[in-house]
């Protein structure tokens, strides 16, 4: 992990509070390169229901 550039965090935080903080980063780094995270590219719908 180390050599790929990432760091490890711990934390005593409830496990459902660290998967909104993990969302919330890739949200404000995909943001950052100019991406938007809502319309990802190369992503369409597998499934698509009637009204």
């Amino acid at each position: 992990m180390r050599r790929a550039g990432g760091v490890f965090v711990t934390s005593e935080a409830d496990p459902m509070a660290e998967l909104v903080r993990a969302q919330r980063v890739a949200v404000a780094r995909a943001h950052a390169r100019g991406m938007d995270p809502d319309q990802p590219l190369h992503l369409t719908r597998s499934v698509i229901l009637s009204s």
